[in-house]
């Protein structure tokens, strides 16, 4: 990984950046279900399935935006010859952070008692 003076200075913005993310796609999650509760597309039979459904869909967005900045590394790699993050690590951490977010909000939203 090659790191600027940028990076070393700001190199905790990509963890509130992914935990920000985190808690926007819980929100998210939970307003696509409440939709789908109300038309009747599903229907939940445990409070644990809701909380596990909410995180594999913030995980899900987790991935696929790690397939995004994948991409747009091997872009800039191709084109320019300057790799980015290309780290296992990074991409662990980065997902990580998305679930811990998403934590975090369940946690808010279960303590405000207004959750499902």
């Amino acid at each position: 990984m090659i790191f600027t003076p940028v990076d070393r200075v700001f190199w905790w913005y990509d963890e509130v950046a992914h935990m920000t993310g985190g808690i926007w796609a819980a929100f998210f999650s939970m307003s696509v279900f409440a939709e789908w509760r109300r038309r009747e597309f599903i229907s939940f039979q445990s409070y644990f399935v809701y909380i596990a459904c909410i995180i594999a869909f913030v995980f899900m967005i987790g991935v696929v935006w790690e397939w995004y900045e994948f991409g747009l590394d091997e872009y800039f790699i191709l084109r320019y010859g300057h790799p980015r993050q290309m780290e296992l690590l990074d991409t662990l951490g980065d997902l990580g952070s998305d679930v811990v977010g998403a934590a975090v909000f369940l946690l808010w939203k279960t303590k405000r008692k207004n959750f499902i």
